[in-house]
């Protein structure tokens, strides 16, 4: 699956400086009339306060056994810096995903939580407004199984789950996409790609998604 909106940009800065003074010349001929100024950039979106809090309901729709539904709560504490996303897309691109994983737990922005079960930290929160309404993406490094250590099973290879959903901007209920088991990397055009665990998972839909107040 290829990312659209990209989990996480890789951004490049590249900054020249010429310093020096050139000899005299000889009077220059009139210059052009200068060209219009460019249009002023729009301003930064607001991010929405927080902490922000999201209810919603996944369903396995993999066709491996019977369907079976879950709710799922997002607390999100804190939005992602620009420079946190810079950091993990560099970690990415050097060392693939192990080297995203062990980025990834340097922060904690939230939680995330199945049912009853225990919540488990988010280590990237992003947020923007699209023609559809406000997207909102989560990214964590899922908690990984004795089972899946003891057995050494390929599932221990895809050991990233996201979230991504999107608000109507008139209000109601949004809907989205959850994936449990993925991994990520660049391809050869500097594209970034997200697999998501074969013959398991795969993108599982995450409707009924509201902001809540607890």
């Amino acid at each position: 699956m290829k990312a659209t909106a990209g989990v996480v940009l890789l951004v490049l800065l590249a900054v020249a400086a010429a310093l020096g003074q050139a000899p005299p010349a000889a009077p220059a001929a009139p210059a052009a009339p200068a060209a219009p100024p460019p249009p002023a950039a729009p301003p930064p979106q607001e991010m929405p306060a927080t902490p922000v809090r999201f209810s919603g309901v996944s369903a396995n729709m993999s066709g491996a056994g019977p369907m079976v539904t879950a709710r799922v709560k997002i607390t999100i504490d804190r939005w992602s810096t620009r420079e946190e996303k810079v950091a993990l897309a560099q970690a990415l691109e050097e060392k693939g995903t192990p080297g995203l994983v062990d980025a990834l737990e340097k922060a904690e922005v939230g939680t995330i939580q199945i049912d009853n079960r225990l919540g488990w930290p988010i280590r990237l929160a992003s947020t923007g407004v699209t023609a559809k309404g406000r997207l909102v993406r989560v990214v964590t490094n899922r908690p990984i199984a004795y089972a899946e250590v003891r057995d050494a099973a390929r599932s221990m290879d895809y050991p990233i789950g996201i979230v991504e959903f999107t608000l109507p901007e008139g209000g109601g209920e949004g809907q989205g996409t959850l994936l449990l088991a993925c991994r990520a990397k660049f391809d050869e055009n500097g594209q970034l790609v997200v697999e998501s665990l074969p013959g398991n998972t795969g993108p599982q839909p995450f409707n009924k998604v509201k902001q809540t107040t607890k």
